[in-house]
């Protein structure tokens, strides 16, 4: 591995401080071995230019799927979705919810050892859910001893525990009683309980905003309606301010996840032009006739309704943030049109229309994404001594803001990844 040294960028560190200009970074191995200005070249380094460039730590997508819908049902895609990841600048995503957990570990672990290429995967595996999901590939449970047992199964290989939307309190006290018990955060996307009820109860994170929050939009609401109850919200009425107040006094964090959800407006959602070369023949064939593409069919009513949805969340954020409730950046990749790595960018752009600065944005996806895990003594921030995860993107992006798909150089553990050569092997492989 030869070490490498970033000349002359902007760097934004992943702490919060304010941008430093013309700052160099050497790495040592897999590790970062000095940070400063004017440093010299040593012999067989390689050298990136980061002159009118930006420097800032990989970053984390925090509801980062590997499974979407491609020529028929969902599948893990891991021959596309690891490199689209990694090329975007994302070497960290948490997968809140697998079809597969053994699956999806043997891709953690093969990542982890270097003998696949892709982000670092942190993981809840299994979903628990209550029995009769509204996801057909779902394993339901009928009871808590079997929830428990789920846990008490791969606690020592799992990251964090997911609750989803059929489970009721009873089961939800327990099982988040019995992560807590293994050092595991849970997070959920509720539905039968409220976000109310689920913080009172100790749960760590909160996914999807508004559009999962059951104290907002009863659970069983069909979809249209919900989008209506969620257009007309008072985001500044006492429902959501007294929430809002309950999750920052908590501690709970919220990933809103609004990409997915703007995905849906077929008519202003633009997905990066060459989004289809990543698709197999079979799935763009399912995408061109509208036979797989669930969003081509979306009724007029629910289409024009979106982007009020969009302006409600993007204030939700706003609120959040101001009330210092950590607001994580994720995707939800269920659609390849979401396509990983650019969708983050998409992402980060609404939290700016939020009115946050760059460096809490930075921030807020990198270290404090990786204090979720425990892991801030070693990643998730530029700074001597941490492992090598770090991104060059074209600009600097406290002038002009942009991700995903600006990256020139991808750097994790201390490898140098061409973000070109990684869309490249992603091409023709979502099936």
């Amino acid at each position: 591995m030869r070490n490498i040294l970033i000349k002359n960028a902007t760097l934004i560190d992943g702490t919060g401080t304010a941008a430093q200009s013309n700052i160099n970074v050497r790495t040592h191995q897999s590790q970062i071995a000095e940070i400063g200005q004017n440093l010299s070249q040593q012999d067989d380094e390689i050298i990136l230019d980061g002159t009118g460039k930006t420097l800032i730590p990989g970053l984390f997508d925090m509801h980062g799927h590997l499974y979407c819908r491609g020529a028929g049902t969902s599948r893990i895609q891991e021959d596309a979705y690891t490199y689209l990841y990694l090329a975007g600048g994302v070497t960290s995503i948490f997968c809140p919810g697998s079809m597969d957990t053994e699956h999806m570990l043997s891709l953690k672990s093969q990542i982890a050892e270097g003998t696949r290429k892709g982000p670092r995967i942190f993981t809840t595996g299994f979903y628990i859910e209550k029995n009769k999901p509204r996801t057909a590939w779902m394993k339901g449970m009928d009871t808590i001893p079997e929830a428990l047992e789920m846990i008490d199964k791969w606690h020592d290989q799992v990251d964090a525990v997911k609750l989803y939307e059929r489970v009721e309190k009873d089961m939800a006290e327990a099982v988040i009683k019995r992560a807590h018990s293994y050092g595991l955060p849970v997070t959920g996307h509720l539905g039968a309980i409220t976000t109310a009820e689920a913080v009172d109860l100790g749960i760590d994170g909160l996914e999807h905003g508004l559009t999962t929050m059951s104290d907002i939009v009863p659970h069983g609401t069909d979809f249209l309606t919900s989008l209506k109850i969620m257009k007309d919200l008072d985001l500044d009425g006492p429902v959501l301010s007294k929430l809002l107040d309950k999750i920052a006094k908590a501690g709970t964090y919220v990933t809103p996840t609004i990409v997915i959800f703007a995905s849906m407006d077929r008519i202003n959602f633009v997905p990066p032009a060459d989004w289809k070369k990543y698709l197999s023949p079979a799935a763009f064939e399912a995408f061109e006739t509208g036979a797989n593409d669930p969003i081509s069919k979306m009724a007029d009513d629910i289409v024009q309704t979106i982007p009020y949805v969009i302006e409600k969340q993007i204030g939700f954020v706003k609120r959040a943030s101001e009330r210092g409730i950590r607001t994580f950046a994720g995707t939800d990749p269920a659609s390849p049109r979401v396509v990983p790595g650019y969708a983050l960018g998409i992402e980060l752009q609404y939290f700016i229309d939020a009115g946050l600065a760059v460096e809490k944005i930075i921030n807020m996806a990198s270290l404090e994404s990786a204090k979720v895990f425990g892991r801030h003594q070693d990643l998730g921030s530029i700074e001597v001594g941490k492992q090598a995860d770090m991104v060059v993107l074209d600009g600097d992006i406290t002038k002009n803001f942009a991700f995903g798909k600006n990256t020139r150089h991808v750097i994790q553990m201390g490898l140098l990844h061409d973000p070109a050569e990684l869309r490249k092997m992603a091409e023709g492989n979502i099936l």
